[in-house]
């Protein structure tokens, strides 16, 4: 796990599908060693949130410097743990939480390329408001999908989240 991030936030396009292989080894290990992603982020989210808000400025500002898998990595940390922060929230996020995992890859790659067709950001703002919008709207979306889902073919969503 360690050495797949390390990896990833080193050069996130090292070898084919490397982001995939690393978010869902992490997701694996994370189960098999019954680590709570939730309480780890709360000990290094003082860490990662200004790392991520730094990043996302500097590479506003220099495109040309990469740090895409730190920006994964550390905006990861900071999201997850602002999310538990919301109990209302939280709950619809932990039932359906693989599910998104799972969906979110191609939504967030046309959500994306079409948010900043439109909106054409230009500044660190509206690259941090790009980014967080997008992060919102396909986690409103993955959910969406997921009770649409779980509502009318019940059996179905079962056997494609493995019970979860």
């Amino acid at each position: 796990m360690i050495l797949l991030t390390a990896l990833y936030i080193y050069n996130p396009t090292l070898f084919p599908h490397q982001m995939m292989l690393t978010f869902f080894s992490l997701g694996t290990g994370f189960a098999i060693h019954h680590y709570d992603f939730v309480k780890m982020s709360a000990k290094c989210v003082k860490l990662f949130a200004p790392l991520f808000i730094t990043l996302v400025i500097i590479t506003s500002l220099k495109p040309e410097i990469r740090s895409s898998g730190l920006i994964a990595v550390s905006g990861a940390i900071l999201f997850v743990y602002l999310a538990s922060k919301q109990k209302n929230i939280n709950n619809k996020l932990s039932e359906s939480s693989f599910f998104m995992y799972a969906f979110h890859g191609f939504p967030i790659l046309l959500l994306s390329r079409g948010i900043v067709e439109v909106l054409n950001p230009n500044n660190t703002i509206k690259w941090l408001l790009c980014y967080i919008g997008c992060f919102a709207t396909i986690v409103l979306i993955s959910i969406a999908f997921y009770f649409a889902l779980k509502k009318f073919f019940p059996k179905f969503t079962a056997f494609i989240t493995g019970g979860r």
